[in-house]
């Protein structure tokens, strides 16, 4: 036994035993002695365990059991085949554990996770690798959840890692070690055994200057890793395209390679290097890259696409309707890389490498979500130019309602605010076929396709006709063809399509057609979306093909996957003057309807002669903007708040008047809307118009992205899964003076990057900030100096790194050296899968104790104490007078039986009753024999009554004095009470009596 807390036995135990004594003093007093002896005993234990509950008195259990987890290492530099030969050592060692042990187990890679609680019994049955990111190994992540399971287990507490030692976060793992040993558990380290290839190579590195001058020369240096020597081949790619190879015979260890380069474009350029070797067993670590940026001409990436007519058939290449901007910008210093729609940029690290973004004639379906979400990255964190043209398959025309690209513009497509547009009516031909319930995400395609519905019907205006149809095998009136005056009611109707049955198009397009015939609308058009075929015959189609050209309604399709029948959908769409899209992607049916409503309805086309009116701005560029010929054409956009509009199309607010230039700063980036073309469609006399070339060019020379402020050096690092931004101030430069540096960051795609990280001081003009970075591509950080929140942003500098894989694939050897610190810092031990698993749980065990707290036995004693205290004061058990007053009458002792007291009570009760009734009839007297006799008796009375009443004070009646006299029985016959029990007794004695002497 051990007291934690022995002071309070004296200074709160002893004190409350003394007042407990004193307070009960008056009802002690009347007690016998055994009983009085009895209370005071009871009632000092009780106080007794009160107050070793108070000093938290507890028990001492002595125990050598032992508890271990099991902590196995299951990322990709550990094989499979070693993966399970540490688990079967696993089992190995439980085989020896002794009675009490208890065993656990751990699975890790990037994160760990419990594969089996601390339990009596150790069996591995199934267990499962998800979850646990193979790609990297965090030593420290295995460490802290098996700590956590040991927490709670008595005995000797032990963690076994069995893991190759390769590790992510080195420093991580000895601060969770240190942390075990103070917690008492010991880590015992097991070195897994790697087999790594004769011939294996990787690369470890790729090394190029951040900048580099137009044409200078620099040196892109390879460092590789053999395990043997061996001739590899190593091949280099610089920005995308095949630039050189070259044989190298390599020696085991490291190897490095210098490759002489010169670059003569700006912009940054990515490089990568590629190495194969005869016998290399891992491939994912062959690969290498760096970025150099390149100072010199500015680099404009111009997305073009071509003229088409409404069934696909192109009118004028990309290279003719490009030319004319690509020459203008080419003649004032820009070096213009002109693509096509098929060739638009993949990612934030292709868009890195120019200053300016232009594209104009490029629907939004061309794009990809991640494609939209880089763009925007670029202008917001690298500080990018964006300028969007006007065309057919521009802006809300081309479907950019409501995406990445859309938010980066000054410009949205929601026109509903115009007073009078062309009146549309539409009717959606949607597939509810069991194949649409296929889910794409989170999403069915049926979801998704409602989602295009809705969108809709916030783009139409309240005039326009709104009807949905759901098919199968029939066709259903989701919602009737009706104005779009409330939104609530299309979302509401659409809710009620569920998927279900077979595919059938001729219903829904007959009832379409039959509802667009009875309407009265300027535009009609109808759109069906399907994932299947149809049953239908060719000439049935034709029918109905043949109706919509009667009544002037055209038809476009919509093909979801890859089990359409293409070639109907094709034919009914260009039999009936519409389109036919191909949704590959489920995700971008909400954007291809939204731009089929859009285009059908031609509603944000205006195709007139514009007469061009200056609103400010460009006034350095000398342009006499009196002089500008009219445009034929623009698209109909709404300037954003914030925007500053430089043009528009005249001072009314009419269904064809809108903003013709508008730009902004998006956040350290600069975007602009031309809502006009550049290729000659709509602005053929501005291409002969001397204002052309300047107002071209310094509206792409103010949308470049801003050279890096002089004085400051940025530098990128990658490693370990985290990324570390290092800036340094050169002499006599110092950080803006009282604004925040931050880095905006961009990323691969998954990566799950912050927006933006602060950098912290690290010295004299020199800042770092970290971040995650574990996933393989190319990250951007660019510097920028803030004030106050709201106030505008400058960018100071831009700094770029590839990671070509993850950290994980480079360890091809096990780092026994960290296991052992690991260990050493534990006091535990450094084994290896040679030495025998009975190592575990066989030795020596030192002798454990134990605490178990006893306070919530002691109480629940001191409230049995206290029950059995107050039975003793208030309980009244007359054992020995009851046998005596029993003595005294031979009738009760021969007819009970005192099997309890209880019936011991009751014949007490009855004895006292018989001896009241005897006392009564003895005062009394005997009773007159006969009735004259008692008349005589009364009479004499009567006459002697007058005398008798003058002598002598009234006496009571033998009757009356009965009950005093039974009382006075009954007090003689009861034994004495005491204390309580007495009091009561005399207040009843005393009840009686006063009721007598009212009676009298």
């Amino acid at each position: 036994m051990e007291l934690r807390r022995p002071e309070l036995l004296l200074t709160a135990g002893l004190p409350l035993l003394l007042l407990s004594l004193w307070a009960a003093r008056g009802s002690l007093v009347a007690l016998g002695r055994r009983r009085l002896w009895g209370s005071v005993l009871l009632r000092a234990l009780c106080l007794l365990a009160i107050a070793l509950a108070l000093a938290d008195l507890q028990a001492v259990l002595p125990h050598d059991e032992r508890a271990v987890v099991f902590a196995v290492d299951a990322s990709d530099s550990v094989p499979p085949t070693a993966r399970e030969h540490l688990l079967r050592w696993t089992e190995r060692a439980w085989e020896t554990h002794r009675p009490g042990d208890h065993a656990g187990l751990v699975l890790f890679g990037g994160r760990a996770r419990a594969a089996r609680l601390l339990a009596p019994d150790y069996a591995l049955r199934a267990v499962g690798f998800e979850d646990l990111e193979p790609e990297r190994s965090e030593l420290a992540a295995a460490l802290r959840l098996g700590g956590q399971l040991l927490l709670s287990a008595e005995g000797e507490r032990e963690l076994v890692l069995l893991s190759d030692g390769n590790d992510d976060a080195p420093a991580d793992a000895l601060r969770e070690a240190a942390a075990l040993a103070t917690a008492g558990v010991r880590v015992t380290t097991v070195a897994a055994e790697l087999s790594p290839s004769p011939g294996e190579v990787l690369v470890r590195a790729v090394d190029a200057p951040p900048q580099a001058a137009v044409g200078e020369a620099f040196l892109l240096r390879v460092e590789l890793w053999a395990r043997g020597s061996g001739e590899a081949v190593v091949h280099v790619v610089r920005d995308g395209r095949y630039a050189e190879s070259l044989s190298a015979e390599l020696a085991p260890g490291v190897n490095v390679l210098t490759l002489p380069q010169r670059l003569e474009a700006a912009g940054t350029h990515a490089y990568q290097v590629r190495v194969e070797a005869p016998g290399d067993g891992e491939l994912k670590n062959n690969l290498g890259g760096a970025l150099v940026r390149v100072r010199g001409r500015r680099k404009v990436l111009y997305a073009c696409g071509p003229i088409v007519d409404r069934q696909g058939e192109v009118l004028r290449s990309f290279e003719v309707v490009g030319a004319p901007l690509r020459e203008v910008l080419g003649a004032a210093g820009f070096d213009v890389d002109l693509r096509g729609p098929d060739a638009l940029p993949l990612d934030a690290g292709e868009l890195a490498g120019y200053d300016v973004l232009v594209f104009g004639g490029v629907s939004a379906d061309r794009w990809s979500p991640s494609q939209m979400e880089a763009v925007r990255a670029y202008v917001f964190s690298q500080g990018g130019g964006l300028l969007a043209l006007g065309s057919e398959r521009s802006f809300g025309q081309g479907g950019y309602y409501r995406t990445p690209i859309e938010e980066a513009l000054p410009v949205h497509s929601d026109v509903r605010g115009k007073k009078v547009l062309p009146s549309l009516a539409l009717v959606l031909c949607i597939d509810r076929s069991g194949s649409m319930a296929a889910r794409t995400g989170v999403a069915t395609r049926l979801d998704l396709a409602k989602l295009g519905a809705e969108r809709i019907a916030e783009l139409l205006q309240p005039f326009d006709l709104l009807g949905v149809i759901g098919f199968d095998e029939d066709a259903e009136w989701a919602q009737p063809l009706a104005p779009v005056d409330d939104g609530e009611r299309t979302w509401d109707a659409l809710r009620g399509l569920e998927s279900g049955g077979g595919t059938a198009f001729a219903p829904a397009l007959a009832e379409a057609l039959k509802a667009l015939e009875a309407c009265e609308a300027r535009i009609k058009h109808a759109v069906l979306l399907t994932d299947g075929h149809s049953g239908e015959s060719p000439a049935r189609l034709a029918n109905l093909l043949a109706g919509f050209a009667r009544a002037e309604v055209s038809l476009s399709t919509v093909g979801v996957g890859s089990g359409v029948n293409q070639s109907v959908l094709r034919s009914l769409a260009s039999g009936a003057e519409g389109r036919y899209l191909q949704a590959d992607d489920a995700e971008s049916l909400p954007r291809l309807l939204t731009q089929e409503a859009v285009v059908a309805s031609r509603a944000l086309l205006v195709e007139r002669e514009v007469r061009v009116r200056h609103l400010g701005g460009l006034e350095d560029l000398g342009i006499d903007w009196k002089a500008a010929p009219p445009l034929q054409g623009f698209v109909l956009t709404v300037p954003k708040d914030g925007a500053e509009v430089l043009l528009d199309s005249g001072p009314g607010d009419g269904p064809e008047d809108g903003p013709l230039l508008v730009r902004w700063r998006y956040g350290l980036g600069k975007a602009a809307a031309f809502t006009s073309d550049a290729g000659g469609r709509w602005c053929a006399d501005w291409l002969r118009w001397p204002g052309y070339a300047p107002f071209v060019a310094g509206l792409v020379g103010w949308l470049a992205r801003d050279p890096d402020v002089r004085g400051v050096d940025a530098r990128l690092r990658l490693d370990g899964g985290r990324g570390l931004l290092e800036v340094e101030f050169a002499e006599g430069s110092r950080p803006p003076s009282g604004r925040e540096l931050r880095a905006r960051l961009t990323g691969p795609e998954g990566a799950g990057l912050p927006a933006s990280v602060s950098l912290l001081p690290r010295g004299p003009r020199r800042y770092e900030a970290r971040f995650p970075a574990r996933r393989p591509g190319a990250y951007y950080a660019t510097l920028e100096a803030s004030a106050a929140e709201g106030a505008a942003t400058e960018a100071l500098a831009t700094a770029g790194a590839v990671l070509s894989y993850p950290r994980e694939y480079r360890h091809v050897e096990q780092d026994a050296a960290h296991l052992e610190r690991i260990a050493e810092r534990t006091g535990g031990r450094a084994l290896s899968v040679d030495d025998p698993p009975e190592l575990v749980f066989s030795g020596p065990r030192a002798v454990q104790r134990s605490y178990r707290p006893l306070a919530p036995w002691l109480l629940v004693f001191a409230a049995l104490l206290l029950l059995g205290e107050v039975a003793v004061r208030r309980l009244f058990l007359p054992s020995l007078r009851l046998r005596r007053a029993r003595s005294h009458d031979p009738a009760a002792v021969a007819t009970s039986a005192p099997a309890s007291p209880v019936g011991a009570g009751v014949a007490l009760l009855r004895s006292r009753k018989a001896e009241r009734r005897a006392a009564a009839s003895a005062l009394r007297g005997p009773a007159p024999s006969s009735s004259s006799g008692s008349a005589r008796a009364g009479g004499g009375a009567e006459r002697r009554a007058p005398a008798a009443e003058q002598t002598a004070p009234a006496q009571p009646s033998a009757s009356a004095r009965a009950p005093e006299a039974a009382e006075a029985v009954e007090e003689a016959s009861l034994p004495g009470p005491t204390g309580s029990m007495a009091k009561l007794l005399e207040a009843k004695r005393k009840a009686r009596r006063h009721g007598r002497d009212r009676s009298s």
